[in-house]
């Protein structure tokens, strides 16, 4: 599993989380705490994850859902150093928090420390249980003052963070977390290839990277807004860009686990409709239930 495929699996479905959890043993009553996480439904993916990184472990979060968890310290060290450059989506400035992170919890732990951490974590972490607190209580806890230019050092970085090029074992890794290949069920057979995602530049570069153009479609998706939440979503449903774009990417740079045996059938499915013309009727329409049948016991599983 390469580096970059694994950067834009993390920039699809990990976060980098900052934590300040009481802690009896530490002087202070508290130990910073940096946190990745990769989510997904697939085990085989995240037992692989961890098998190429050689650190973290593989814990159940939910009836149906499994985490790749890397959260000591020297683990934080690790993802700075592997990852620093690799990143293109919001985690290309979470890693630079991370990396001023690691550098604060090497020092002697003092209250002007864990402020400067607390900030770092305000700035970092978008949702979580630290959110439920206001800063302003944490530092009222370590007596510390608010530092509103160390607020502005952090947004800082998110605006110097431009996106990067991107090359094929990222996308391909993006695809892993936030990529559906479907089926389409309506008045014709028609596979189609979608991206979601709340972050809109990466989907701008993806497309750029399948140079789409105006051939894909591209808007909010409706699933999300409902839920007050806005999610992109670029969508591919013209077959020649399936079969002259997609399948030869996802060839070159393979899928793992689940995602790669949906992709198989999905790219079976666009075989068969290339060859529709020199199949019987029936025969085609045989082979096309027979793929969706395969291809929806795969999504139930």
């Amino acid at each position: 599993m390469d580096l970059d495929f694994l950067a834009g699996l993390i920039d699809a479905d990990g976060s980098l989380l900052l934590s300040l959890d009481k802690c009896s043993e530490n002087r202070l009553g508290y130990r910073p705490k940096l946190v990745l996480d990769i989510t997904n439904t697939d085990t085989s993916l995240l037992d692989m994850v961890q098998e190429r990184l050689g650190f973290g472990r593989v814990v159940k979060t939910s009836a149906t859902t499994f985490a790749y968890r890397a959260n000591t310290h020297r683990d934080a060290r690790k993802i700075v150093e592997l990852f620093a450059d690799r990143f293109s989506g919001s985690a290309k400035a979470e890693i630079k928090l991370w990396r001023h992170a690691v550098s604060l919890v090497t020092r002697v732990a003092t209250p002007q420390v864990l402020s400067d951490f607390v900030h770092l974590m305000y700035g970092i972490n978008t949702k979580g249980k630290q959110r439920r607190r206001g800063i302003e209580e944490w530092l009222d806890e370590l007596e510390c003052e608010y530092q509103p230019d160390y607020i502005q050092t952090v947004e800082s970085l998110y605006l110097s963070s431009p996106l990067i090029d991107v090359n094929g074992q990222y996308i391909s890794g993006y695809c892993q977390g936030d990529g559906s290949f479907n089926l389409a069920n309506k008045k014709r057979y028609q596979p189609n290839f979608t991206l979601t995602d709340a972050d809109r530049d990466v989907l701008d570069l993806i497309a750029g990277y399948f140079n789409l153009g105006d051939k894909s479609v591209f808007g909010v998706d409706p699933k999300t807004s409902e839920k007050n939440k806005i999610c992109y979503r670029l969508q591919v449903t013209r077959f020649e860009l399936c079969r002259k774009v997609i399948v030869p990417h996802f060839d070159r740079f393979p899928l793992y686990g689940r995602q790669q045996e949906r992709y198989r059938l999905w790219r079976e499915a666009v075989l068969l409709q290339e060859s529709k013309l020199n199949c019987i009727r029936v025969e085609y329409r045989q082979k096309v239930e027979y793929i969706r049948k395969r291809f929806k016991d795969l999504k139930e599983v």
